[in-house]
């Protein structure tokens, strides 16, 4: 009976100082060890994507550019890689529609191997310089010139004329310019706010 206990007790010991060892390590009930929903995270682009070239589909890889701290303790480190997806491309137009891009942040790969699904969005949404301010230009410009012209003929039909052939001169000219493709460049930093807690491997921090 007292061999067994003195088994019992020293297994006790044992397991109270290995309890003490994991907590005084980190765990993965460890907070630090928790990025949560609403953390920012700064990433630099190595493969560009763009409205322009990019299809639906294509894979991309980032990297962290800026390591995520918490109570001065860094919680994700520079440079863990982030592989995304392209999930929905829409190339720019005539009559100044914009190029659209949407980017699925996918998947963070670790140093030891180990890889983290997240759910996150771009923090600013890509966006293009409208187009609409100069399709209205060209057309009103086009309208004054064709009435112009139309007066100089010395009637008011004629002035009616210009001013239809002006207006569809400008429209013209409008329909020409389309509206701008979106995208990142490689190299470029960009910033990600995460949807969901995501758990880290402790060991990486």
């Amino acid at each position: 009976m007292n061999i067994r206990v003195g088994i019992a007790k020293v297994f006790a010991v044992l397991s109270l100082i290995f309890l003490v060892s994991l907590s005084a390590s980190g765990s993965l009930d460890d907070p630090y060890y928790v990025l949560k929903a609403g953390t920012r995270i700064k990433l630099r682009l190595d493969t560009p994507v763009n409205s322009a070239f990019s299809s639906r589909g294509d894979t991309f890889k980032a990297h962290v550019a800026r390591p995520v701290e918490r109570d001065d303790r860094v919680v994700l480190q520079e440079g863990v890689e982030l592989e995304g997806r392209v999930v929905f491309v829409q190339q720019n137009s005539a009559v100044g529609r914009a190029g659209r891009l949407e980017l699925d942040f996918g998947t963070l790969r670790f140093a030891n191997g180990e890889t983290r699904v997240i759910d996150a969005r771009l923090a600013r949404p890509l966006k293009s310089a409208s187009k609409t301010g100069w399709q209205l230009a060209s057309v009103i410009g086009g309208t004054l010139a064709g009435t112009i012209l139309g007066v100089a003929s010395g009637n008011e039909r004629g002035a009616a004329i210009g001013a239809g052939i002006g207006a569809a001169a400008g429209t013209g000219v409008a329909v020409a310019i389309k509206g701008d493709n979106v995208g990142i460049a490689s190299g470029q930093e960009f910033e990600i706010i995460l949807e969901r807690d995501v758990t880290l491997p402790f060991r990486e921090v």
